[in-house]
């Protein structure tokens, strides 16, 4: 299933021989209350955009997404997303607005 993600990056992206994973954050207004999306994204190869994929940038990202369910010791069934990057754009922020 491909989508588009629109979020921040909750840290700095990591390189492994792998490729590159970080996580973006998405968040959701359901009436009053505020909940944050993570979907821990995945980008198979190293591409100059590395360099900028820092904690609190804003992205868009198309991929492939993946819906699980992680056991967590403490919390128990938690949802997982993960996505596999086709594509990931870096977005422009309004300076005065986002500080």
């Amino acid at each position: 299933m491909h989508v588009i993600i629109v979020g921040r990056l909750g840290a700095d992206a990591k390189e492994s021989e792998k490729g590159i994973s970080f996580s973006v954050s998405e968040k959701n207004w359901d009436g009053n209350e505020e909940s944050t999306l993570w979907v821990q994204c995945f980008l198979k190869y190293r591409t100059g955009i590395f360099d900028f994929l820092k904690k609190g940038t804003l992205v868009q990202v198309l991929g492939d997404l993946k819906i699980g369910v992680f056991n967590h010791p403490e919390k128990g069934h938690m949802p997982n997303a993960s996505c596999r990057v086709l594509n990931i754009d870096l977005l422009p922020t309004n300076k005065s607005k986002d500080q």
